[in-house]
């Protein structure tokens, strides 16, 4: 999949020089990888990345055959493996 791949201030610092002015690139990147991955050919410090933008997936569900108390018990544990960070 395709992402852009930002840095501000002096962080563009790690950006090849044809992308600091710019301060982005386009990189493919496979669905699956850890954004540890994506920062590691750049020598960007793991500490330094604080904000990292995630693309929103929505989801319906349809339930059939279930009673409520399975619903509720199915969503809890979705949510659970599905919260992202934030402050």
């Amino acid at each position: 999949m395709q992402i852009t791949f930002k840095l501000f201030a002096t962080l563009t610092d790690y950006l090849p020089p044809e992308a600091r002015r710019g301060n982005q690139l386009t990189l493919d990147v496979p669905p699956d990888a850890p954004i540890a991955r994506i920062i590691e050919p750049y020598g960007l410090p793991p500490k330094l990345v604080h904000l990292v933008r995630l693309p929103v997936l929505r989801v319906g569900f349809a339930f059939e055959g279930v009673d409520a108390d399975q619903r509720q018990r199915f969503m809890k544990r979705f949510d659970l493996y599905m919260q992202r960070g934030g402050g």
